[in-house]
């Protein structure tokens, strides 16, 4: 018998290349150097785990930093190509209108020129297990100890609107934007599991206003469906000395 082919959903977002503390081919300081040597690093690993499965790869939105910026959108391309070459079937989520443009419009053109099928939010079958994306829709804690209150609101409200509507609940709920993963995250609340997914940028002046010290988390998040398991933090920990810029 041949080898069995599994379903992974590979989920990545917020790469924010353009900005000073995002992803970029072109480092310009130590910060964005670690980040691109990390990249490289995971699109080693995860190439690994891809290979010869029937992947599902979710690009989650703010790949750009700010909208209008060409030879942004052109490196987020190139450095998506070596993760978008493994998957059979690709999808994108429109990021924040104040770095992607109205309407999601700078990720839009990325997605269009990798060939994704792209929306605001998405709920749809992936291995027969109900998913619900989207870039927003999750909030965390600035403190410890509400960090997880967030994504339990978020599972407790969409199982609710699914019994209002006589529609099966999600078996996960996937969100971005908050560039971290809390600790103990995926919670799985009322029978479903709701994580937000790592990002690709470093602390900037505005997240150091509203959580200050606290790195982000980088990397991204595998979902294997057809497995009686939650999905997976992908993370890489930031070097003390690089998570304020």
């Amino acid at each position: 018998m041949g080898k069995h082919t599994e379903t992974i959903a590979l989920f990545v977002g917020d790469l924010h290349v353009g900005s000073k503390a995002g992803l970029s081919s072109k480092p310009s300081s130590r910060r964005q150097e670690w980040l691109l040597e990390t990249w490289r690093r995971f699109q080693k690993d995860i190439t690994k785990v891809l290979q010869g499965q029937n992947v599902i790869l979710l690009l989650g939105g703010d790949l750009v930093d700010l909208p209008g910026d060409d030879d942004a959108e052109a490196d987020a391309i190139a450095l998506l190509q070596p993760i978008v070459k493994h998957a059979r079937s690709l999808w994108g989520a429109y990021g924040t209108e104040y770095h992607v443009g109205s309407d999601g419009n700078d990720d839009k053109g990325i997605y269009r020129q990798l060939g994704a099928k792209h929306a605001h939010h998405m709920r749809f079958k992936v291995a027969d297990k109900v998913l619900d994306w989207s870039h927003h829709g999750a909030n965390v804690g600035r403190l410890p100890w509400t960090e997880l209150n967030g994504l339990r609101q978020l599972a407790e409200a969409r199982y609710w609107r699914c019994v209002q509507h006589n529609i099966p609940a999600p078996a996960v709920i996937v969100r971005h934007h908050v560039h971290v993963v809390p600790t103990g995250a995926p919670i799985h609340w009322r029978g479903i599991w709701a994580t937000t997914v790592p990002c690709w940028k470093l602390g900037d002046a505005f997240s150091a206003k509203v959580a200050p010290g606290a790195p982000p988390t980088i990397g991204a998040l595998v979902w294997r469906p057809e497995r009686a398991e939650p999905p997976q933090v992908i993370r890489y920990d930031v070097p003390d000395e690089l998570v304020s810029g």
